[in-house]
């Protein structure tokens, strides 16, 4: 899936409907491979409709956990995680079929929402859900984390793994390959999001973008409702606030098509932040309006100095080549009155620019703080605007 312009650089994945084809023959196949062993009668009748979605077998080849360690920045700290991943259910889930098959060549019309759960709710991850929400329940006990914080814990974490596509399989990747591997694209890092939030109760989704090839996390949040979805939208390729949508992607697209929504468990909690993510926004234009502003006055002040300056430069030589005293003693107190005024005019435009400064400043700080909502908050309060 595509990322935004702020990470140009990272590259393009593709939504589901670009990975997979129907596989229409599979169910007579299964039924000659029955007939073929002397089953004439079948206990149960063969589904010749509907869909195989992705499942993990655990490999036999391997055995015990190995311990994961990952780290990301999160507020004014760095976050540490170790977690114990079974080697067995990673092997399987790495080396499992990720195609969605479709039996009887008929492909359901809800069948994206069905695959995309079945990579967050196949069972054999449910002790790595577990040892993994132990992990970032810690960290939100000992940093004392509220409901929403704990929201901003949880997609900082997965926000900050590196964006990367396996040009060889371009398939969603299961949440425990996800977070073994510390890399993923956007609907894989959307998935570890999804299903670690929608265990600790909050009500969280997938949007699925199919014409721009892009997907991207949906959680509860009054005031922060995205396209009438229900949800606010959260960017998952790159650290970045709940709620604050990607203006364009990295080839300069838009996102305009209406998202498929897919719920995500079946939890009711919802992200209440919604008032401060808005102040925040605000609060931005706000500072960038003043810095065009101010930037705009100095470019004008530093060219009405620079004229005044060379207008200082003349009544320089004109006084040295003034015979009369008395009109000389005269050049004098008009060529310093307008030293005066040039000296003025100077420090208000190292005023005007330290201001300038102060607000970039500002701006370049929520841009690479994007983890650190309460930070970002109190800097943009205090900004002199």
């Amino acid at each position: 899936m595509r990322s935004p312009a702020r990470a140009a650089w990272q590259p393009v994945c593709f939504s589901p409907s670009m990975r997979f084809r129907p596989r229409p023959l599979l169910a007579l196949s299964l039924a000659a491979l029955l007939l073929a062993a002397g089953c004439s009668r079948l206990p149960v009748s063969l589904p010749f409709t509907g869909v195989i979605e992705p499942a993990i077998v655990p490999s036999r080849a391997a055995s015990g956990s190995q311990e994961v360690r990952r780290e990301f920045p999160f507020e004014d700290v760095t976050v540490r995680l170790e977690v114990p991943v079974d080697r067995a259910t990673y092997a399987g889930a790495a080396g499992a079929a990720k195609s969605a098959i479709f039996l009887g060549g008929k492909r359901p019309p809800d069948w994206v929402a069905g695959y995309y759960r079945a990579f967050v709710e196949e069972k054999h991850q449910d002790a790595f859900y577990a040892s993994l929400l132990d992990a970032l329940r810690q960290v939100r006990r000992e940093k004392g984390l509220d409901s929403d914080r704990y929201v901003e814990l949880v997609t900082s974490m997965a926000q900050s793994m590196q964006y990367r596509t396996d040009p060889a399989n371009l398939a969603p990747k299961f949440p425990i390959e996800t977070f073994g591997d510390g890399y993923g694209d956007c609907d894989d890092k959307t998935l570890l999001a999804a299903a670690l939030l929608s265990r600790d109760g909050y009500d969280v989704a997938v949007l699925v973008f199919s014409p721009e090839k892009h997907v991207a996390l949906g959680v509860r949040a009054p005031g922060l409702d995205y396209r009438h979805t229900g949800y606010a939208y959260v960017e998952m390729t790159t650290p970045s606030l709940v709620g604050v949508p990607s203006e364009e992607l990295d080839d300069g697209a838009r996102l305009t098509s209406q998202p498929l929504v897919v719920r995500i468990g079946s939890g009711t909690r919802a992200y209440a932040a919604g008032e401060r993510i808005l102040y925040i926004q605000r609060r931005l234009g706000e500072v960038q309006s003043a810095e065009r502003k101010l930037a705009d006055e100095v470019a004008k002040g530093t060219a009405d100095l620079s004229a005044r300056e060379a207008s200082l430069a003349r009544m320089r030589q004109e006084l040295q080549a003034e015979t009369d005293p008395a009109a000389a003693a005269a050049e004098v107190a008009r060529y310093n009155a307008q030293v005066t005024v040039v000296r003025d005019l100077a420090a208000q435009l190292r005023a005007k620019a330290a201001r300038y400064n102060a607000l970039l400043e500002t701006e370049r700080y929520t841009a690479e703080h994007q983890t650190s909502r309460p930070q970002v908050y109190a800097r943009l309060e205090a900004a002199d605007v």
